[in-house]
């Protein structure tokens, strides 16, 4: 079967020695079940970043449940054909990534742009600068030009986005330039909460 494929051709979820990747093929409240370590007291972190939907335009498969390894979102990425061409035919990717080409058959559009985005990072950018390069941040008063200055130096990622992207310890909140999809959030003086659905919200005041 499909998924019998995926999973005997291996998937590395993540290889971070910042942040830790717990995905499962199940709903949010089995999470536990899968990794008890969830369930343990002593587990601490400086943050989380959960995600509960799976690929809505693929099907179901371990490689496209989220997080990525650096990157989470609600949105949709609709203009891939470019980037999608340069992940598998573009010499240069193939010698940044060691690999003859990069097979992104069966994966969302969500783990193509966090394929993007790991090529990036090896290139050296911030998780400001990745950023950047991809989902073009939301600007309200619609006078700024970075998003046109930048989009010459980056492959095209178009559709409403809302993200929360890490990078070895900096994690960036942002939308897209559009500001089509929510970005919820409440901040205290000992943390910071933000969640783009409503009901990632409950309890919470929004600000």
């Amino acid at each position: 079967s499909q998924h019998a494929a995926s999973f005997s051709a291996g998937h590395i979820v993540s290889a971070s020695a910042f942040h830790v990747v717990y995905k499962a093929l199940c709903n949010e409240g089995k999470l536990a079940q899968y990794y008890p370590d969830l369930s343990d007291t002593s587990l601490v972190a400086t943050a989380a970043v959960p995600h509960s939907r799976f690929a809505t335009n693929t099907l179901p498969q371990f490689k496209n449940v989220q997080p990525l390894p650096r990157f989470a979102n609600n949105g949709e990425n609709n203009a891939l054909v470019l980037v999608r061409r340069a992940l598998q035919e573009d010499p240069m990717f193939a010698e940044l990534l060691g690999l003859p080409s990069l097979n992104v058959h069966g994966s969302s559009d969500s783990a193509i742009m966090g394929f993007y985005m790991d090529c990036l990072y090896l290139l050296g950018a911030s998780a400001q600068d990745i950023v950047r390069l991809t989902v073009l941040g939301y600007d309200a008063t619609g006078a700024s030009l970075a998003s046109e200055y930048l989009t010459l130096f980056s492959l095209p990622f178009e559709g409403p986005n809302a993200s929360i992207v890490l990078v070895e310890g900096d994690i960036v909140i942002v939308r897209d330039k559009n500001g089509f999809r929510p970005q919820r959030g409440v901040i205290s003086d000992d943390w910071l909460y933000s969640g783009s659905e409503l009901g990632a919200m409950a309890g919470l005041e929004p600000s």
